[in-house]
């Protein structure tokens, strides 16, 4: 088999049904020709390395990789990154469901289109009882004049491998990480292009079984702070800079009320945007 596609899979305490139905959409994909490099980042979680093993013995496209100790999401892609052997690379969350067509079509396209460097596709939503959550369709806008408005997806990027490696990976940093990758391609001018099609169910923060998800929110909210800080020249023209910044500080604000109380303020919000609309 000659793979055409490394799918990356970081993966930490992430619970067995929703990690076994998160894998399983990716060996169920239509298009063949790929690795699965899952990357097991904590070498504590015995269960989770039986169960990869299982899948290894029925699937010989599965490689896994344990580090010695705890690296964070974004190291532990790239020593998956670093292992990767073909041209393109998919980023796949533990937590998440593929449409079985994902990878084929995002594929296609790109091998239709070789200015392009890197896609992105349509998420929908989804609750912890892997139901829809219905008016949570987000479609990429590469062509947004704002940076903040092109929504980009990490969980459908997908990048030819040359380009990851160009840029330097990821930055050893826990939240954010791909926010400040995008960053760095916007800089260097590398083209991208988005996909209307809904390749990915998204199990959202504050469904999300793998971590705190308050704490999580809280941090990426700190995160994108120092994110605005850091790249702040490039930044400050944006249309959109000054009105994200206050949302961010608000929501920032808004985490320390609690979850009930947070999810409230995040629905109040939604309904005046949809006022709005």
């Amino acid at each position: 088999m000659n793979p055409k596609v490394s799918v990356i899979i970081p993966c930490y305490n992430e619970p067995e049904d929703v990690f076994r139905r998160s894998v399983e959409s990716v060996t169920a994909q239509t298009l063949k020709d790929i690795e699965i490099i899952i990357v097991l980042d904590n070498p504590d979680n015995t269960e989770l390395r039986e169960i990869i093993g299982d899948y290894q013995r029925v699937f010989d496209n599965i490689l896994l990789l344990t580090p010695e100790k705890n690296l964070g999401r974004g190291n532990a892609r790239n020593l998956a990154i670093g292992s990767a052997q073909w041209k393109y690379i998919a980023i796949h969350d533990a937590d998440d469901i593929d449409m079985p067509r994902r990878l084929e079509e995002q594929f296609t396209h790109m091998e239709q289109n070789p200015q392009i460097w890197a896609t992105f596709s349509a998420i929908q939503n989804m609750d912890e009882h892997w139901e829809v959550i219905p008016q949570t369709l987000t479609v990429p806008s590469v062509d947004a004049k704002s940076f903040f408005l092109k929504w980009l997806n990490h969980q459908t990027m997908f990048i030819r491998s040359q380009v990851l490696r160009s840029l330097g990976w990821y930055k050893d940093i826990n939240f954010g990480e791909d926010v400040d990758l995008w960053m760095r391609m916007f800089i260097e001018d590398i083209k991208i292009s988005g996909i209307e099609t809904v390749h990915t169910h998204y199990l959202t923060p504050l469904e999300s079984t793998h971590s705190d998800s308050i704490e999580k929110l809280k941090k990426w909210r700190i995160t994108s702070l120092e994110f605005y800080r850091a790249y702040f020249k490039y930044l400050v023209k944006d249309p959109v800079f000054i009105r994200l910044f206050i949302t961010n500080l608000l929501d920032y604000a808004a985490l320390h009320m609690g979850r009930k109380n947070y999810v409230r303020y995040r629905n109040a919000i939604q309904r005046l945007k949809q006022k709005n609309d």
